[in-house]
């Protein structure tokens, strides 16, 4: 029984380590992300992968990489003109739309060369018809590479000072705190163990010494009766 406590503990400690170490990883790379959305034009990414919410119903279709509302969007950012102008239909590219001034990731459904210029024709797979205006290869941020459903939402949330605070700050200092206090007590218990091993030591090397003692004390009587004996 005493042992299978001991395993339980081992066990919830080195749970509560791997949670307290992957949220640690995840805010400062969360951090390092949010760094870099320097502008409403830029998409939050950390070595050229990153990530955007859903936020509208434009692009709940069919399709095996469609996506919905409050889903999180993974994407690929595209650095140089040649990525921007080699995109295929069928690719699904994020792109910022000063009339809504924010960002829209919608599908290519058509190449558009232009005066050896490259266009795309954009379009949501919820919606009935195109993007009203074609998009500028140079205009294009991001192709989408993959999601995870229903999380989105609450990134945005963490995006927000009040949410980094509540969702990051507080359960990473609550973590410190409890690994804080799990230090604190295998220090103290080590400080004890080892002054019980020297409190135990000493007792030992002063019952020996006592013995010494007594041994000495034993010879020297038994040659003072000796001496007492030979003058009688």
């Amino acid at each position: 029984m005493q042992q299978k406590k001991v395993n339980f503990k081992k066990i919830l400690k080195i749970t509560f380590n791997s949670i307290f170490y992957a949220l640690l990883v995840f805010m400062v790379l969360f951090s390092f992300a949010n760094m870099k959305l320097k502008a409403s034009d830029d998409v939050a990414n950390l070595f050229g992968r990153g990530f955007v919410t859903v936020l509208t119903g434009s692009m709940d279709g069919n399709e095996e990489d469609s996506f919905s509302v409050d889903d999180l969007v993974f994407v690929k950012t595209l650095d140089n003109d040649s990525s921007r102008a080699s995109l295929n239909e069928g690719d699904i590219v994020t792109f910022y739309d000063p009339a809504i001034q924010g960002l829209i990731t919608h599908r290519i459904v058509d190449v558009v060369d232009l005066d050896g210029k490259v266009f795309y024709q954009t379009k949501g797979d919820a919606n009935t018809s195109a993007d009203e205006n074609l998009l500028n290869h140079e205009n294009v941020i991001a192709v989408y590479t993959g999601q995870i459903k229903n999380i989105g939402k609450t990134i945005k949330t963490v995006q927000t000072p009040n949410g980094f605070l509540l969702y990051l700050i507080i359960p990473s200092a609550i973590f410190m705190i409890f690994e804080g206090v799990i230090l604190a007590k295998n220090v103290m218990a080590i400080s004890k163990n080892k002054l019980e091993t020297k409190f135990a030591q000493e007792k030992e090397d002063a019952e020996k010494r006592m013995e010494e003692e007594k041994e000495k004390m034993r010879k020297q009587i038994l040659e003072e009766l000796k001496k007492e004996s030979k003058s009688e």
